[in-house]
């Protein structure tokens, strides 16, 4: 997936989701083609929040890329 910066001048005021970074991609899908999606990521993971480990296993169910589940562990 090839990475575009993104940049907004304004950002939601609640606290839950400030932290978010707003990051357009392009998703290329099984059939070829291609569409830009806005993902919004987090940095690092806040403390108080899911463990590494639950968070690679719910990626794990959620069937991603082991290469990507590996990556969480930091």
């Amino acid at each position: 997936m090839e990475r575009l910066a993104l940049r907004i001048g304004t950002r939601d005021s609640e606290p839950s989701v400030a932290a978010y970074q707003p990051e357009l991609v392009l998703a290329q899908f099984a059939e070829d083609t291609c569409e830009l999606a806005l993902c919004l990521n987090l940095p690092s993971v806040p403390e108080g929040t899911a463990s590494m480990a639950e968070l690679q296993a719910v990626s794990k169910k959620m069937g991603l890329p082991e290469s990507y589940v590996a990556g969480l562990a930091g």
